[in-house]
């Protein structure tokens, strides 16, 4: 079954009990299971138990989601979404794929990533390993693709980058990137990248620029941490849209910490 899904930033206010109560009291209304997620945290509960809900313990510039999957989750997302952008932050709905304007999104009050980062989203179109990493370093520097794959190939032969059967995280440190670059590749799981292990969903490539700045080096720490929870490549994973991808990534890497 598909889910519906509402993403939001917490208000300076937190979720308070009340807020929770009021969710419990909605959820009552439609045939749906609704889950609610804190991204920021790993942590999650039905909203229809109140105690579980409370200790997600959801606090103001937590990055959160409703998941809701049922008979009428189409329309218990709408009536969420009206929802959350009363009392929080509305990053975005599957109900009406709205979602927050990126000049909007720069006005949010939490914290930001401080170092300048190059974004760049692939749909499928690669069959093989080379080709993702002969992409990726094209995106990043093409007049030295060529040293830039070189590198990757040879953090390849080290050891597999591949972090979980479903998620890859090629990464070099070389001093042809000028800024810190991702480059998403959604692949159908039809690029093989060890022997013997599934093909992964997505593969982020990762180049980071030769630094001794603590915000590059914090930023890539919170990235690869949060990465290797089993969790949260889950929830990752369910979101195969390229502007929730990168909020989620964003956030991560501007303000994560391990619980």
């Amino acid at each position: 079954m598909i889910a519906s899904r509402v993403t939001f930033y917490v208000a300076n206010q937190g979720i308070p009990g009340w807020q929770l109560n009021e969710l419990k009291t909605i959820a009552g209304l439609f045939r749906s299971v609704i889950v609610l997620t804190n991204l920021s945290r790993g942590k999650e509960a039905n909203v229809e138990q109140s105690l579980k809900a409370m200790s997600v313990k959801n606090c103001a510039g937590d990055l959160c989601q409703l998941v809701i999957e049922g008979l009428d989750a189409e329309l218990a997302c709408m009536v969420f979404s009206e929802y959350f952008s009363e009392h929080h932050h509305l990053i975005a709905t599957t109900h009406s794929q709205k979602r927050m304007a990126k000049e909007d999104f720069r006005q949010l009050p939490f914290e930001k990533l401080a170092v300048p980062t190059r974004w760049s989203f692939v749909d499928e179109g690669a069959a093989s390993k080379i080709e993702v990493l002969t992409c990726a370093a094209l995106q990043t520097n093409p007049q030295f693709a060529d040293e830039l794959l070189a590198a990757l190939q040879a953090r390849e032969a080290i050891s597999s980058t591949l972090i979980s059967d479903r998620i890859a995280l090629p990464h070099i440190i070389h001093d042809k990137v000028d800024k810190l670059t991702l480059v998403v590749h959604h692949t159908n799981c039809v690029v093989p990248w060890a022997d013997e292990r599934p093909n992964p969903e997505i593969i982020i490539t990762l180049l980071v620029p030769v630094t001794k700045e603590r915000d590059i080096l914090l930023a890539c720490t919170r990235l690869t941490r949060w990465l290797l929870i089993e969790e949260n490549q889950r929830h990752l994973l369910n979101n195969n849209d390229e502007f929730l991808i990168k909020v989620i990534l964003y956030h991560v890497m501007a303000s994560y910490t391990p619980m």
